[in-house]
């Protein structure tokens, strides 16, 4: 992008040039300051997420086992946000569906986690207690 626009970086990947190239491309672009803040995440939010998606991979495998009941991309979605198959048993022995709702279904900005679908929240909670041993399903 700072190509299109046209703005040199002589310290290209050194983070003071890359500051000033942001500053300048957002200066040319007449974005509002307002928009900037609106858009910006915290630093925090960033390395959170990194680590979310770095794990999403081994996420995705402990989740494998909740299929065919809770349909790929939704293991995704719940992979992505950083759950795990542990993560879910957890949920459900302290408090079975409603508990696993209000883990994927937490409002974020308007939205849910991962859903507020009360049938896809039943489905994902029965695979879930499938998942555990017959000693397990009970503390729910």
């Amino acid at each position: 992008m700072a190509e299109h626009f046209k703005v040199a970086n002589p310290l290209a990947h050194n983070a003071v040039g890359d500051i000033r190239v942001l500053q300048e491309l957002v200066a040319r672009s007449k974005i509002s300051t307002e928009i900037v803040l609106k858009m910006s995440k915290p630093v925090s939010w960033v390395i959170s997420n990194e680590h979310r998606l770095a794990m999403k991979p081994e996420n995705v495998k402990s989740l494998k086992c909740l299929k065919p009941t809770v349909s790929v991309s939704m293991i995704g979605k719940i992979a992505s946000c950083g759950f795990s198959l542990k993560s879910l048993q957890e949920a459900f022995q302290s408090g079975g569906t409603k508990s696993i709702l209000m883990l994927l279904g937490e409002d974020i900005g308007g939205k849910p986690r991962v859903t507020n679908h009360k049938k896809i929240v039943e489905n994902i909670t029965t695979a879930v207690e499938k998942s555990l041993l017959p000693s397990e399903r009970n503390l729910a």
